[in-house]
């Protein structure tokens, strides 16, 4: 019984370490993601229009019914069929989400995601028929499909070192969520004080200036780093030219 009772407290006393130890690596995990992440402008840039984009798609979530049915007097049957709609054509962009990836690159498809969006939004508030809704949702599967493809490759590759792309992905998700969050809790006073027009078109609005962040913060690295590039090849070949000139120097004497 005691050698029992010795055994426990073993397996608990490791398992307790064992815990703390993982805790540890997870903090230092997520650590070195916020390190990483806050050194470059550019993914600062690329969180905010996270950030933006689970706001802005939490208030279709959350509240096209409400729009549809109180403002355009719509029947339970066009919003089951929006649903039906946007899922159309979700999925077949999935399915080539490597091309895409492969032919555009994260940026354009971030952006690519957010005129969508914006378009949508707009068109929210131009339609007098809730059946014309429906010529605007297909681009819900653009939106999606564009933004989590870019989110995960994004994260993968360009956010985080090697081996902590799990860690890079969840603080992403998590912002992500905090978009949501308070676009469901700012969405709903806009929508009660100033009506759906002014939500969707202020939605609209607000995706399109991050996508504007992002696309200038992204030229500039750009552009700053072919710079920088091309002053590093000029070295050598200053230096190589040098060598000629004082080889052909010696030789001469």
């Amino acid at each position: 019984h005691s050698e029992d009772i010795t055994t426990r407290e073993g397996f608990e006393t490791e398992t307790k370490e064992s815990e703390e130890k993982q805790g540890i690596s997870c903090g230092m995990r997520v650590s070195r993601v916020l390190k990483m992440a806050c050194k470059n402008p550019e993914v600062v840039a690329f969180l905010v229009c996270v950030a933006t984009m689970g706001m802005a798609m939490s208030l279709v979530e959350m509240f096209l019914f409400i729009f549809l049915t109180q403002s355009l007097g719509s029947s339970l049957l066009i919003c089951g069929v929006s649903v039906v709609v946007t899922v159309m054509f979700e999925i077949p962009l999935f399915m080539i989400s490597d091309s895409l990836f492969e032919r555009f690159g994260v940026v354009p498809l971030i952006v690519i995601a957010q005129v969508a969006y914006a378009i949508r939004a707009l068109g929210y508030t131009l339609f007098d028929n809730p059946w014309l809704v429906l010529a605007v949702e297909p681009l819900h599967g653009v939106t999606y499909a564009c933004f989590k493809t870019a989110l995960v490759q994004y994260t993968k590759s360009d956010v985080a070192d090697q081996g902590l792309e799990t860690t890079a992905q969840g603080m992403a998700s998590a912002v992500n969520a905090i978009g949501q969050i308070c676009g469901q809790w700012i969405g709903g006073w806009v929508l009660q004080e100033y009506g759906s027009n002014i939500l969707y078109r202020g939605a609209a609005l607000i995706v399109c200036i991050s996508s504007s962040l992002l696309v200038g913060v992204h030229l500039f690295h750009r552009t700053r780093n072919t710079v920088s590039q091309t002053r590093f090849e000029r070295v050598p070949s200053a230096v190589s030219e040098l060598g000629r000139e004082l080889v052909g120097s010696h030789s001469d004497l």
